[in-house]
């Protein structure tokens, strides 16, 4: 008898303890199910979204559907009632559905295409308007470059308030491959090929995730190709850049999350980019195998580039310093250090470009009848930044205070300079307080 109350009680707790371990684990499944919003987006570089904390942000596809509404339905408040849009939207139901929980990849992209037409339409129809938040066009981009290419293959079916900010749209948003357009820089080669002879892995130290520690923390590298053209193209440098993100960290999967091309013109400076959606029209997710395949692999013929391909990118928000790579002496990212010491032309940088000349962006937003004046010392980095701060307001703000003492200025000078200072006796540092208190009048 004693054996059998002992028995009871055992499995009483035993019952207890499983009862908890449910309660556990269906309160970390809910944690886990937290929906992202826009405003969790702190930083968004390239296809790398970061928290406030610096994390990565892990946005699926099926995510992007209700992003994509939330941006909607904030752009419909803050527009004027009366306006023609607005009243147009309203009028019909697109924005009060329901979004369904687990939809297939076609109802996916169906809503990821009307709900991009109604922020598209409500955003650049008002964008006069004073109540009208300038960052609604940032997210707007930064959920195009997570859906990847949205392009309507054909007018959609529309309600007909909705139809007549049809062909603005299209118009606005016709991605139509335009080659580079300055003879001086050099074309890049097919993607995979030969010509894509140097090689790196980018430092950890040069990375965005460098901070993140931990036993559960691994990405694979960000990898470096460098094309250098001989006659009788014209002389320059073409880097080819390729980020990864794990997409099942158990098993350490990995997945392509960005790849883009740099070509920069030795003699005058002008360079463009090319950055290759990952995403096709059916919203199928390319893979890195896939841009082997003729139909992808030509980025001089067929990647969007900064020409007019590229629109409303902020690469070269980045870019515009004295040369396109970002290549500062004492970076591992000198090419001329790196792949031929020595032989750099007498008198120019180790790294690559000549010294004291600036690059200019093909198609670059922020440059036409922009002086370029540089300064003396502490001005030295104003006018650049200066120019992107007012281009992109507080996103790109928030980006300079992400990198500030980390990954700018140059390595060899960057040893306790901080954003948010002082940093006494960093050469630095008055850059950087002037570059803040620019920032915080955006």
């Amino acid at each position: 008898m004693m054996q059998y109350q002992l028995l009871r009680v055992f499995n009483f707790q035993l019952f207890l303890l499983l009862i908890l371990a449910g309660v556990v684990q269906a309160s970390r499944a809910a944690e886990n199910t937290v929906q992202i919003k826009l405003d969790d987006i702190e930083i968004f570089y390239h296809g790398l979204a970061l928290d406030d904390a610096r994390r990565p942000i892990n946005i699926t596809r099926d995510d992007l559907p209700r992003l994509y509404l939330e941006l909607a339905r904030r752009a419909l408040a803050a527009n004027p009632p009366e306006s023609a849009v607005s009243q147009a939207v309203r009028a019909n139901q697109l924005l009060n559905a329901v979004l369904e929980s687990s939809p297939t990849t076609d109802a996916v992209t169906s809503s990821i295409s009307k709900l991009d037409y109604l922020s598209d339409i409500l955003i650049y129809e008002n964008k006069g308007s004073p109540l009208f938040v300038r960052e609604y066009e940032r997210y707007l981009g930064i959920l195009r470059s997570l859906a990847g290419s949205n392009k309507f293959k054909e007018p959609p079916h529309l309600e007909s308030e909705l139809r007549p900010f049809l062909d603005g749209y299209l118009t606005r948003n016709d991605e139509g491959y335009k080659s580079c357009s300055d003879p001086s820089v050099p074309g890049p080669p097919d993607y995979g090929s030969a010509l894509w002879n140097e090689k790196m892995d980018l430092d950890p130290k040069d990375g965005f995730l460098q901070q993140l520690q931990g036993k559960d923390t691994f990405y694979y590298p960000t990898k470096i190709l460098f094309f250098n053209p001989k006659a009788p193209n014209p002389p320059g440098l073409c880097a080819l850049l390729k980020r990864y993100k794990v997409t099942t960290k158990s098993k350490k999967v990995k997945e392509l999350q960005i790849v883009a091309v740099i070509c920069e013109s030795y003699e005058t400076g002008k360079s463009c980019f090319w950055e290759k959606p990952l995403v096709n029209d059916s919203g199928k997710k390319i893979e890195e195998k896939d841009l082997e395949n003729p139909v992808n692999f030509g980025i001089s013929s067929t990647w969007p580039n900064s020409n007019g391909g590229i629109k409303r990118d902020p690469c070269t928000a980045c870019h515009i310093g004295n040369n396109s790579f970002i290549f500062y002496q004492g970076s591992d990212l000198c090419y001329n250090q790196k792949f031929h010491p020595g032989k750099s032309v007498a008198g120019d940088s180790p790294c690559f470009g000549k010294e004291n000349q600036w690059s200019a962006p093909v198609g670059s937003l922020l440059l036409p009848g922009a002086k370029m004046d540089v300064g003396d010392d502490q001005n030295r980095c104003m006018t650049c930044h200066e120019l992107a701060a007012s281009a992109y307001d507080d996103w790109y703000c928030r980006l300079l205070k992400y990198v500030t003492g980390s990954h700018m200025p140059p390595n060899g000078a960057k040893e306790g300079l901080s954003w948010d200072g002082p940093s006494p006796g960093n050469k630095y540092e008055g850059s950087v307080a002037e570059i803040r208190e620019f920032c915080q009048k955006q």
